[in-house]
């Protein structure tokens, strides 16, 4: 559907995947000459969301956690001083970008790319946890004045072991793998590539 076309060196997107409603919408949209806006959203949906198919190699940053691939994608090929989040304001570009993950992923490979992204949630939160965590403990302390004894409430800041945070993230992470295990076994029997395709659609409902 979205391709890198080597003889131009610039994404190109098949006939077939001009005629998908969204992609002709998000076409039609941009009244420039050169449609340049257009490139730049297929160029953003191909970096971010292609996957490896029989000929072509797919996004090189797709290993990059999502936002991560996004901002990149953003920086190297659209434009450094635009923000993704800016340019995800256009729901036409939206609406594209679901409708290809739906045309060329099926559902496990979409569970599986959201699995990777708590994945990493995971282990970000796990490397922001500390070692030790600050609280404050209340202490009741004698104070004696000249006439009369009395007795105040400080509350002190104390350092406490925060292994089992950690263990708990950890826990998290391995959980998360084991289902990562049982999707891919799951993908195994999904019977989805058509080797045969020219516009590099990755399922049989688009022949």
């Amino acid at each position: 559907m979205l391709y890198f076309d080597k003889e131009k060196r610039k994404v190109s997107i098949t006939p077939v995947g001009l005629e998908v409603k969204e992609f002709k919408n998000l076409f039609n949209s941009d009244k420039t000459k050169e449609k340049t806006y257009f490139q730049d959203c297929i160029t953003f949906i191909y970096y971010c969301f292609a996957k490896k198919t029989h000929d072509d190699n797919g996004s090189i940053y797709i290993n990059y956690p999502l936002q991560e691939r996004m901002e990149t994608v953003v920086d190297d090929h659209i434009d450094s001083r635009k923000t993704v989040k800016g340019f995800l304001k256009d729901n036409k570009l939206q609406l594209a970008i679901d409708k290809y993950n739906r045309i060329t992923k099926t559902p496990m490979e979409r569970n599986l790319e959201d699995l990777y992204e708590d994945m990493a949630n995971s282990i970000k939160r796990l490397k922001n946890i500390p070692e030790v965590r600050k609280e404050k403990i209340t202490v009741e302390v004698t104070i004696p004045p000249s006439d009369k004894e009395r007795i105040e409430k400080l509350d002190v800041p104390i350092e406490v072991d925060n292994t089992n945070e950690k263990i708990r993230s950890y826990k998290m992470i391995n959980e998360i793998l084991e289902l990562e295990e049982k999707y891919k076994e799951k993908m195994k029997k999904e019977d989805v590539m058509d080797e045969y395709n020219p516009y590099v659609f990755e399922t049989k409902t688009a022949n």
